[in-house]
């Protein structure tokens, strides 16, 4: 039998602010309590279906939320918490500077 589908605290919803959705947050904290994961598993204690599980963890992957093995069936491993935010942060740091240094120009060519 499969594992039990375990409720996801509320600390995981304020995963927003660092750019995971609903369904982002609540991967991540299932793979972070399971460790290196199959989607299969992960999809089980998070208790949604397998195709969705892989395409948001390919998403955590893409966010740097979670690494993914070579094997096949790939294994999601999770990046600790604390590199994850700081990855968000230091994105979003980034988008900001770009943000200001367009601002001069955008600026100047409003009437």
């Amino acid at each position: 039998m499969g594992a039990a589908v375990t409720e996801v605290p509320g600390a995981a919803r304020s995963m927003e602010a660092y750019g995971l959705d609903e369904s982002e947050a609540a991967l991540y904290f299932h793979l972070s309590r399971l460790g290196p994961s199959r989607a299969a598993e992960l999809a089980r204690a998070a208790g949604r279906k397998r195709g969705d599980a892989y395409r948001v963890l390919d998403r955590l992957v893409a966010k740097g939320f979670a690494k993914k093995s070579l094997e096949r069936p790939a294994r999601y491993l999770p990046e600790p918490v604390e590199v994850a935010l700081e990855r968000a942060v230091e994105q979003e740091r980034e988008r900001l500077g770009r943000l200001d240094a367009q601002r001069a120009a955008v600026a100047s060519s409003w009437p």
